[in-house]
């Protein structure tokens, strides 16, 4: 029920889906929902919040405020997942890079 890639999947998902029943949470969008009570596995498109956020926007503001949350919710994301998903060869060495918790 909320965007993708929006604080609201981040801190509202938890809740709604508190009292559903289900075995395992997959995020497709790199996000992974607080307080989610299952083993949860994540795709993560890209890194470049952590290896560059100067590449996501010219606005330093922007940067600043959505560079923020994107860090903490890939770092979240990556330390939370029971598996992480990559969608290319690439996007698994930097993940292995900037989350030496999964390098296998």
């Amino acid at each position: 029920p909320f965007p993708a890639n929006s604080p609201m999947s981040r801190f509202g998902l938890g809740p709604f889906l508190s009292g559903r029943h289900f075995d395992l949470f997959h995020s497709p969008f790199g996000l992974v929902p607080r307080v989610v009570g299952r083993p949860v596995v994540v795709t993560i498109h890209d890194v470049m919040w952590l290896v560059n956020p100067r590449f996501n926007s010219k606005s330093w503001a922007l940067r600043l405020v959505a560079g923020s949350f994107y860090r903490a919710s890939l770092e979240t994301a990556m330390a939370e997942a029971c598996r992480i998903l990559s969608v290319s060869e690439a996007t698994r060495r930097a993940i292995a890079e900037h989350s030496p918790w999964h390098q296998s």
